[in-house]
C-alpha cells in the first residue's frame, strides 16, 4: 500500500502499456490498453504481492468503502488519435467473513486483481452491497470517451464502406482498397 495520486497513476500506467505495445504493432489498429487501482482510506491497493496482503486488502472492506479508479486508453494507430479516460466508482461491501477471504485466496484469481477483488468474482460478489459511479448519473468524461470512441469507430467503418463500394464499381480495382488496412492474423 503507498499513497499517490489514483487518478494520475492508473492513467499513467495505461499510457505506459500502450507505449510498450505500440512498437509491437505492424499495422493500423486500435490499441485499447487500461489499469486500474483501488484506495481505501486514501491508500492506493494494487495488486496484492502476497496471501497477507490479500488478506488485508480483503479485511479493510469490512470498515471502508473501496474506490476504483479505472483508466482507458484507446489509441487510433492510423490516425494517431488517442482518448484517455478514468472511471471512477464507490463500492460498498457487507461484511466479508474470514472463511470467504481465504477461499478467494486458495482459488488465487484476486492475485491478478487491484484491491484483491473483482465485483463479479464468484468467491466474492455475494458480499458486494453496492457499486456507483461517482458523481451523478454517469461521469461525463467517461460519457464524451465513449462518444469519442463510438463516432470514430463509425467514421473508419463508413471509409471501409465507402472503399468497397468503390472497389466494386470500379470493377475490382485493387487501389480503390487502399484505406482499408486489413492486419492478418497472428
Amino acid at each position: 500500500m503507498y499513497k499517490r495520486q489514483p487518478k494520475t497513476l492508473v492513467l499513467n500506467i495505461a499510457n505506459a502499456k500502450n507505449a510498450a505495445l505500440l512498437p509491437q504493432l505492424n499495422s493500423p489498429a486500435i490499441l485499447i490498453t487500461c489499469d486500474q487501482v483501488v484506495t481505501v482510506n486514501d491508500m492506493v491497493y494494487g495488486k496484492p504481492e502476497s496471501p497477507s496482503q490479500a488478506r488485508d486488502y480483503l479485511r479493510s472492506y469490512n470498515q471502508h468503502p473501496a474506490r476504483t479508479y479505472t483508466a482507458v486508453v484507446l489509441h487510433n494507430t492510423f490516425t494517431d488519435r488517442k482518448i484517455e479516460l478514468v472511471d471512477i466508482a464507490d463500492i460498498t461491501f457487507h461484511h466479508i467473513p474470514e472463511s470467504a477471504i481465504e477461499i478467494a485466496i486458495a482459488a488465487g484469481d484476486i492475485f491478478s486483481c487491484a484491491g484483491a477483488f473483482q465485483v463479479e468474482s464468484h468467491q466474492l460478489s455475494q458480499y458486494v452491497n453496492k457499486r456507483f459511479t461517482v458523481g451523478e448519473g454517469e461521469d461525463p468524461h467517461f460519457a464524451e470517451a465513449r462518444d469519442k470512441v463510438v463516432k470514430e469507430a463509425r467514421n473508419e467503418l463508413e471509409r471501409a464502406k465507402e472503399s468497397i463500394v468503390d472497389f466494386v464499381a470500379s470493377q475490382w480495382n485493387i487501389e480503390r482498397l487502399s484505406l482499408i488496412h486489413i492486419s492478418e492474423p497472428t
